[in-house]
């Protein structure tokens, strides 16, 4: 009888393993998101960036056109790195904290094995973080 008892807490400490290593692989993968999202924005970003160089080489009327034009794209230019660069810095800062919030309720909650508050709410932030990009 003590060995049936044995087993099956063997066999659930081994279950509650998977379990939380599951779970630590499910945050993780939902954390790279955003990253992926940043380099998705940056391939945009270049993308943008060689149609306004091609934009600047077909302009040739004159002299004056010429420069506006591309007095005009510089300031596209300009403006789109910007606020590209002021948007990966706000995703970067923001990704950072959930990161860091997310891997210290795991790292809790795999010490102490309690804390499911706060993985659940570590969890439901980076879920709405990811829901919102």
């Amino acid at each position: 009888m003590e060995d049936l008892i044995i087993f099956w807490k063997v066999l659930l400490a081994i279950i509650s393993g998977f379990g939380a290593l599951w779970g630590a692989v499910k945050v993780i993968n939902e954390i790279r998101k955003p990253r992926l999202q940043l380099e998705k924005n940056v391939e945009e970003l270049e993308r943008e960036v060689n149609e306004l160089k091609d934009e600047v080489h077909t302009t040739q009327s004159t002299q004056k056109e010429s420069n506006e034009a591309l007095l005009s794209a510089i300031n596209k230019l300009d403006k789109k790195i910007d606020d590209m660069t002021d948007k990966i810095h706000e995703e970067s800062k923001n990704y950072s904290i959930l990161s860091a919030r997310s891997l210290l309720a795991i790292g809790n909650h795999l010490i102490s094995g309690n804390d499911v508050h706060k993985i659940q709410d570590a969890n439901e932030k980076l879920v709405n973080f990811l829901m919102e990009k």
